[in-house]
């Protein structure tokens, strides 16, 4: 499906990655995890290697206005770590180590893991929090290319013992912009570390984005990760939490909004390792047009993890007769001693709340829009975080104040 162009500029170890990329291909509707997911139909026929393009300055400063004021800002374009636009504070530990290729045989079997290799530059950001550190930081993540482009970027980031950060990821793009886009970020957190998660992507192009997060808990580790995925032409999310000690919690909820044909695919795994380990997760959709939502959620509870505590729940809004969810929420436990419980729904507009919203003076599109936007805001205001709430509230709601005149002309249930 790639063209050997991009193959012809590769060298050394990223060749090896795309070699091994090319002998097993692109996931098909015939692997279990991808069975919704057609990346042969969602994908460009032709993809070039990405030519990084100064950003203006002025975006940059448009984008951070978005969000509230962070103690720190990583920006990178098409996967490339840009210094000059970036700062931090000096506790924090920001290398640039070259990509040592994983030897664990999960990661060799994986062949998007070897094309996110081939497409990231040639060194991997390593962020460090040390202990007891308490602040924010906001990573952007900008794609700006006229051409079928195709990059990658890996980012791994460390907590150590009793650290508190808010990470912020926003990942945009220039409307121009087409191609594929893949990132890999590993997270660790360490004994009493606590992190909040918030990742946005606002696609503006037809750019198609093939997101992974590995995320592993240590003891009574706390974890809050909310996934945002607004207008997607192609995203999906793979979600992978590790609650691997005594005491760990997560909260691992996301939320996507679709029109026209846009497609987007939550996958998690949330693996309960170890007795008394709690997680919960609320994953909220919202379709519109000929778009699809797909959302697969699986926790394991392994052997011996007795008083697990953990639940999960999908629901969906269909805002139109070709819109189209599946939603395979599923559990594995293998201990006795827990609670768990999992469930969806698939729904349409209430037509009583409607028609009290539009006796009360009203029109049918203002009023479908408020009912979308109460909808989906259990998710952000699960945040401890008000100023973040007020953003991501913001930005939601101006997605829908865009983009719903259009959508509702269309035939709404």
């Amino acid at each position: 499906m790639i063209q050997h162009e991009i193959s012809q500029n590769l060298s050394g170890a990223k060749l090896a990655a795309y070699q091994k990329f090319e002998s097993l291909g692109f996931p098909t509707t015939h692997h279990e995890d991808w069975r919704y997911t057609n990346l042969k139909k969602l994908l460009p026929s032709t993809l070039t290697s990405a030519k990084n393009e100064a950003v203006p300055t002025e975006v940059i400063e448009e984008i951070k206005k978005q969000f509230p004021k962070t103690d720190g800002l990583l920006f990178f374009n098409n996967g490339v770590f840009d210094p000059v636009h970036s700062h931090y504070p000096k506790e924090l530990n920001l290398t640039q180590s070259t990509q040592v290729e994983s030897e664990t045989e999960e990661i060799k079997a994986d062949a998007l893991t070897y094309l996110n290799q081939a497409l990231s530059p040639t060194t991997v950001t390593e962020l460090h929090i040390p202990k007891n550190y308490k602040g924010s930081l906001l990573i952007i993540k900008y794609a700006r290319g006229v051409a079928t482009t195709a990059y990658g970027s890996i980012l791994n980031l460390k907590l150590d013992e009793g650290a508190e950060l808010v990470l912020g990821q926003y990942q945009t793009d220039h409307q121009e912009s087409t191609g594929l886009s893949t990132g890999e970020t590993s997270i660790v957190q360490e004994k009493n570390s606590k992190l909040t998660l918030i990742d946005l992507v606002h696609a503006r192009s037809q750019e198609a984005r093939l997101n992974r997060t590995n995320i592993t808990l240590k003891r009574d580790a706390h974890l809050h990760s909310v996934t945002l995925l607004l207008s997607s032409q192609l995203t999906r999310a793979d979600l992978n939490i590790t609650l691997n000690e005594t005491g760990a919690h997560a909260i691992v909820d996301a939320l996507y909004t679709l029109k026209d044909q846009g497609h987007a695919d939550i996958f998690s795994h949330i693996h309960h390792a170890s007795p008394h380990t709690t997680s919960e997760q609320l994953v909220k959709g919202i379709l519109a047009g000929e778009a699809r939502g797909v959302f697969t959620g699986k926790v394991v509870v392994h052997k011996n993890a007795v008083q697990v505590n953990a639940s999960q729940l999908n629901k969906n809004l269909l805002m139109t007769k070709k819109a189209h969810v599946n939603t395979r929420p599923q559990l594995e436990v293998y201990a006795d001693d827990v609670k768990c419980a999992h469930g969806a729904t698939i729904g349409q507009l209430n037509p009583d709340e409607l028609f009290y919203l539009q006796s009360r003076g009203l029109d049918g599109i203002r009023a479908q829009q408020l009912i979308c936007h109460a909808f989906v805001l259990d998710v952000i205001e699960k945040l401890e975080l008000p100023l973040w709430r007020e953003s991501l509230s913001l930005i939601v709601e101006r997605e829908f104040e865009v983009q719903m005149n259009k959508l509702f002309l269309q035939e709404v249930l």
